[in-house]
């Protein structure tokens, strides 16, 4: 399992590093009033992964390997993010700062560099007290044994699906605000950020409604195993 693991992981981490460039350009179109078109792009990014896995483990009589489906995953993540510039440069949307981008070492202006970690420090901090949790008591589940550690990362993957509730009304709140403020019209900014709150809060209310009644269903839609079947449903209870 750890050699299968290692396989996996060597392609992988580049395809998270490729995607994680890919996300600040889109983070740069989003606030410039593009986010539809990065909407679109994030959901043809995972669409197309899926289909390749599924063509590859259904539609092929190869045997299927993590080494495999790591190729794809960079793959993809490579064919989206040369895509994603090759669009932007031709509609002119990133022309006003390729020089920017390409020409200039931000690291020199000592003022930028120090707006960026009065903003990113907190919001760092913010992001490791809300992932570390989870992270600590992986290790935990390793301990304890494979099949809970098995569990534990597929109930993973089922809590972020409804956490992309409440994260979708916030990136949406993060464009309005970010914008209003750009246009120096705070009191608009404010409001924003106050309704994407009620938003969070009718989301999270709409998954955990969900979640209760299709709680016994879940756990068969991620394993056919039995064993794994239970632990998440005594874990999601």
């Amino acid at each position: 399992i750890g050699q299968y693991a290692q396989d996996f992981t060597k392609l992988y981490v580049w395809s998270v590093v490729v995607d994680a460039i890919a996300e600040a350009c889109m983070y740069l179109l989003e606030v410039t009033d593009h986010e539809i078109f990065t909407t679109c792009v994030r959901l043809s990014h995972v669409a197309t992964n899926v289909i390749c896995l599924l063509a590859l483990v259904f539609g092929t009589s190869l045997q299927v390997t993590l080494h495999m489906v790591g190729l794809i995953l960079l793959g993809t993540s490579l064919l989206f993010f040369i895509g994603l510039i090759i669009i932007a440069y031709h509609k002119g949307w990133i022309n006003p700062f390729f020089d920017g981008l390409t020409k200039k070492l931000a690291v020199r202006s000592s003022t930028a560099v120090q707006n960026i970690f009065h903003v990113a420090i907190p919001l760092s901090i913010g992001s490791v007290l809300a992932n570390a949790e989870w992270t600590i008591l992986t290790f935990f589940a390793a301990y304890m044994g494979e099949a809970e550690c098995a569990a534990w990362v597929l109930l993973g993957h089922i809590w972020h699906l409804f956490d992309a509730i409440t994260y979708g009304a916030g990136d949406a709140a993060e464009i309005q605000v970010a914008l209003h403020l750009g246009q120096a019209r705070p009191d608009l900014a404010k409001l924003a950020a106050y309704k994407s709150l009620w938003l969070g809060m009718l989301g999270a209310v709409i998954a955990l409604l969900v979640s209760t009644i299709f709680m016994p269903s879940v756990p068969a839609l991620f394993t056919p195993n039995q064993v794994l079947q239970q632990m998440i449903g005594r874990k999601e209870s």
